[in-house]
């Protein structure tokens, strides 16, 4: 009974790690195909490592701002989080988009 508990709470282990580390390999190698997101996007570009931004904290920053938006399935969760927030909440995540009557999106600008 105990070796049975105790495997089984390795493969949890296992099953939790694989959770975690999967967008960090799909942001390497790019395994599973995703559309991109649409709109006005800016990517941030990938800074340079130098002795003087990695002591004046831009690199951080920029490197921060790049990892952000780059990471392995970043359009799926954003997808997601749009869709549940619109789902559950009423809520659109939007800028300037407003929920209207039976569940009509008008952007305020055209209001």
């Amino acid at each position: 009974m105990k070796a049975a508990s105790h495997r089984s709470l390795i493969v949890l282990f296992i099953i939790i790690l694989l959770l975690l580390t999967t967008p960090f390999f799909q942001g390497l190698f790019n395994f599973v195909e995703m559309a991109p997101l649409k709109g006005a996007i800016s990517q941030p570009e990938h800074k340079k490592l130098t002795v003087n931004n990695w002591f004046s904290g831009e690199y951080q920053l920029k490197e921060e701002d790049y990892l952000n938006d780059a990471f392995g399935f970043r359009s799926f969760f954003v997808r997601i989080n749009n869709q549940l927030a619109f789902s559950l909440f009423n809520n659109a995540k939007a800028n300037g988009v407003i929920v209207g009557k039976k569940n009509y999106l008008y952007e305020v600008n055209y209001i």
